[in-house]
């Protein structure tokens, strides 16, 4: 950070990242990245295992999709919703097993 144009770097950085977890910290969210780290889901299926509207389901994908942290795969005429990369696996894995582990939770 001793150069400037660092700093500036950084705090684009750092704009995208509270996106990132801003983007991440709604329960209902949080809960359907946590199913789509168990493989790709419609809208119907996702709906479906959450007990939620369909309409409900695809604005939250949305707003997810606009963060980039799912995307989609279109087959046939049906798209099929995942995490959009390894990383985002491992950013969800990560907080999950720190919250496991501050809570003593085996």
């Amino acid at each position: 950070m001793d150069n400037p144009k660092d700093e500036i770097f950084n705090k684009r950085i750092q704009d995208k990242i509270y996106t990132l977890f801003s983007t991440m910290a709604y329960p209902v969210r949080i809960r359907i990245l946590n199913l789509l780290s168990t493989g790709k889901y419609t809208v119907m299926e996702i709906a479906e295992q959450m007990d939620m509207t369909q309409s409900a389901v695809s604005h939250q994908l949305k707003l997810l999709r606009e963060s980039n942290l799912v995307k989609f795969v279109k087959v046939g005429n049906k798209k099929y919703y995942e995490l959009a990369d390894e990383h985002i696996y491992e950013i969800y894995r990560l907080a999950v097993e720190h919250v496991k582990e501050e809570m003593n939770y085996e």
